[in-house]
């Protein structure tokens, strides 16, 4: 699923390559589905749309299903982050200010949300097992709170995009050029990636479900595989026609990574095959030494 803000959401069936199926909204963003598949969440301006994902003897629909109006006024989503494999939260700020508001939601029952704490923040992490709740923006501290105990710490003084990995044994934070991890047991910083990124917003970044593959973006138009234990840079991925790169994800069974342009096009990435492709040269991904360049996504028309 992907959207486009002043278009709608389109979803793509990515074995078949057929059209899409589409719907059309306004200031739709952040698509995420049901573990089950059969509904699909996306922000908008003011709170959450809920779509059902169907197919019929006449083919398959995706028809409006639910609003859940947020709490606060003149609100705009910013980010939609995971926690796999059942949380989700939606950060959303406070237009004309910096206050943040967060909400949890249960990926297997989206109609079920409550708050969680709030501070002046753009980007927003929740732990696996939901114990820590990390916050942060492009010019504030990467801020923790334990929602348990209460305890509240800075990690680094430098902000940025946020994420944990899926066993919660890291956070990475990323921003203008530079990706940093810290091991969660003792908050430490373990390492660090220098990338060509050129502005602050272009530190995207997900971790494979399997927690073998940390992606983020090597420069505005191309994407890099690391290896999440040591920060080891294994691959570039450059599509055959290259876009500037806003957001990027995995599924959940790890074998796609897709990202979406500014350009209005997808990438997806069969990660399987390129390990199929590795395996017949006696290659795997623990085993990689850095890629300069290697092209062998698909760009898909939005």
């Amino acid at each position: 699923a992907a959207t486009s803000y002043s278009t709608g959401v389109f979803v793509w069936d990515l074995e078949t390559g057929v059209p899409p199926v589409s719907a059309r909204s306004n200031q739709a963003s952040s698509p995420c589905f049901n573990h089950s598949g059969t509904q699909l969440l996306t922000c908008f301006e003011g709170g959450i749309q809920i779509w059902d994902w169907a197919e019929q003897e006449a083919g398959r629909r995706l028809t409006h299903h639910a609003v859940i109006e947020c709490d606060s006024d003149l609100i705009f989503p910013l980010t939609r982050t995971f926690s796999e494999p059942e949380q989700i939260v939606i950060s959303t700020i406070v237009e004309n200010s910096d206050i943040g508001v967060n909400w949890f939601i249960q990926r297997n029952d989206f109609s079920q949300r409550r708050a969680l704490p709030s501070l002046t923040q753009q980007t927003t992490a929740l732990s696996p097992d939901g114990n820590w709740l990390a916050q942060s923006s492009f010019y504030s501290p990467v801020h923790l709170r334990n929602l348990k105990t209460e305890d509240e710490k800075i990690v680094d003084p430098e902000g940025g995009l946020l994420a944990f990995s899926p066993d919660g044994s890291l956070l990475t934070a990323g921003r203008g050029g530079l990706v940093r991890a810290w091991e969660t047991n003792t908050w430490t910083k373990v390492w660090d990636i220098t990338t060509k990124t050129v502005n602050d917003a272009t530190g995207h970044c997900a971790f494979r479900p399997q927690g073998d593959l940390f992606a983020t973006l090597g420069s505005i138009q191309d994407i890099i595989l690391v290896r999440p234990s040591d920060g080891k840079v294994l691959m570039k991925l450059v599509a055959p026609r290259p876009g500037p790169i806003s957001r990027l994800c995995f599924s959940d069974s790890g074998r796609i990574l897709a990202a979406s342009t500014e350009d209005g096009r997808v990438q997806v990435w069969r990660l399987d095959e390129l390990e199929r492709q590795l395996a017949q040269i006696g290659l795997d991904w623990g085993e990689l030494a850095e890629i300069p360049r290697m092209a062998a996504g698909v760009s898909t028309e939005k």
